[in-house]
């Protein structure tokens, strides 16, 4: 099938490098409820597996939180989790905006600075949220402006040339560095 899609795993490992170049070895990784795993959606398996890729690739320790979506709650929930299990975390990157703000809060609450103490990044559709937030969120985003031109443009040649071949774009995220992320001292 012709399909437009974004690129999960290239986000992720982008996201990894990142951090790693700014020498973090300890990083978190709050995704996608399990039960979107489980059932295949696609950017849950997609998600998870481009941070089994990074961690593989970076040599790292896997930490990471299958979790609810969208909920400031959660993320903070999530990112509690994963500091119990590891208190020496120094990043944190989630698929959501609304479950960073929710890192950011339980970092906060636990007397660590965002990016000071703790880099915090965000991979999705954020719009303005990303900028909003204290500190500014360090991203990799899609447009939905560019997501849904490609995609128009590519029903609008489908209707008009039947025998047109199958395309299959993953689209790249737009990585935007702000104030969340830190070089690890």
């Amino acid at each position: 099938l012709t399909f437009i899609d974004l690129d999960f795993e290239q986000a992720l490992f982008l996201a990894f490098n990142h951090l790693v170049e700014l020498g973090h070895r300890n990083i978190g990784f709050l995704t996608y409820p399990e039960s979107w795993r489980k059932i295949g959606i696609g950017p849950a398996v997609r998600s998870l597996d481009g941070y089994a890729h990074a961690v593989d690739n970076h040599r790292l320790r896997s930490y990471y939180r299958e979790i609810g979506l969208d909920s400031v709650e959660e993320g903070f929930e999530g990112t509690n989790d994963l500091l119990r299990e590891n208190p020496d975390l120094t990043a944190i990157i989630t698929v959501s905006h609304l479950t960073a703000a929710g890192s950011i809060k339980a970092l906060t609450l636990q007397g660590r600075q965002v990016p000071q103490d703790c880099s915090v990044m965000a991979i999705g559709f954020g719009g303005n949220f990303a900028s909003v937030v204290t500190p500014s969120l360090t991203t990799l985003e899609w447009s939905p402006y560019e997501i849904s031109y490609q995609a128009t443009v590519l029903m609008t040649d489908k209707l008009a040339n039947k025998k047109q071949p199958v395309q299959q774009i993953l689209v790249p995220p737009k990585f935007v560095v702000r104030e969340s992320t830190k070089e690890v001292v």
